[in-house]
């Protein structure tokens, strides 16, 4: 996560460079889910996660940051993003939607839970259940969690950069859906069409490193234009393959499907073996 954050180093300020990511957190999130998985029965998981998304609630509600009223759920004002700059200072995330890292520490705390309903789903579709069962359970408690964000998001809005409770509820049980319908495909055998998505699937932290590192080379890698200015590599791609041909709109959706198409190719070619 750091060496994709920093990469290519020689462009870092040092002084606030960012120290969370996504990979950061799938990191702390998983170390966490495991250690409850081998110390703790499924009705004790179940009221840790409680335990974990009131006491979040209960701390993003009640405590208040200094110059803002409790509650206050706004970029400057929410508790999670306060705690970030106490204790990370300006080694957060310093784009949109705020000063708050949308991967800091406390907004981990709920993110846990999230891992912790992939254990729950593991557990059911791992069971001597029927396929049938397993299936309509899925899309039962899916449904009920889904339900479920979507009630209390009126107490606690569904946001997904502070990771709020709802927002893990929702996320959670709309995955759930998703995943019943993959199971269908899965047991009926009728898969050839979502290959592209095992691909991905098979490899999908060295796609999401390997597309990160190849679009940061793209805007790195750059020459004298000729007008007193310089051009990126990307910039000149896109300029002469994909605008030329087709209107904006549609050029870009080009650019992406092909820098897709790109990653599949690789991660095919390892899929393979």
């Amino acid at each position: 996560g750091l060496a994709l954050i920093w990469f290519p180093y020689t462009t870092v300020s040092w002084e606030r460079c960012r120290i969370f990511g996504v990979l950061q957190r799938i990191a702390i999130v998983y170390f966490f889910a495991a250690l409850s998985y081998v110390h703790l029965g499924t009705r004790a998981r179940a009221l840790l996660a409680a335990v974990l998304l009131a006491g979040y609630w209960a701390a993003m509600m009640l405590v208040p940051v200094p110059g803002f009223p409790s509650g206050d759920l706004t970029a400057e004002g929410n508790v999670a993003a306060h705690l970030d700059h106490l204790i990370l200072g300006a080694h957060i995330w310093r784009y949109a939607p705020g000063p708050g890292d949308p991967e800091g520490l406390l907004s981990t705390v709920p993110a846990i839970v999230s891992a912790l309903a992939g254990l729950f789903v593991g557990d059911w579709l791992r069971s001597a259940r029927r396929a049938r069962r397993k299936v309509s359970g899925l899309i039962l408690f899916g449904a009920l969690v889904t339900a479920a964000g979507l009630f209390l998001d009126r107490w606690f809005p569904i946001n997904k950069n502070l990771w709020s409770p709802p927002y893990v509820l929702l996320s959670s049980g709309l995955a759930m859906i998703c995943l019943a319908a993959i199971f269908v495909v899965d047991v009926a055998k009728r898969d050839r069409w979502a290959l592209p998505f095992a691909i991905f699937g098979t490899n999908s932290i060295l796609a999401y490193v390997g597309s990160g590192v190849m679009a940061r080379l793209t805007t790195v890698i750059r020459w004298a234009d000729g007008g007193g200015g310089t051009t990126t590599l990307q910039k000149w791609l896109y300029s002469h393959w994909f605008a030329p041909h087709l209107p904006a709109y549609w050029s870009s959706l080009a650019w992406a499907l092909a820098y897709v198409a790109i990653w599949l190719a690789i991660l095919r070619w390892l899929y393979r073996r």
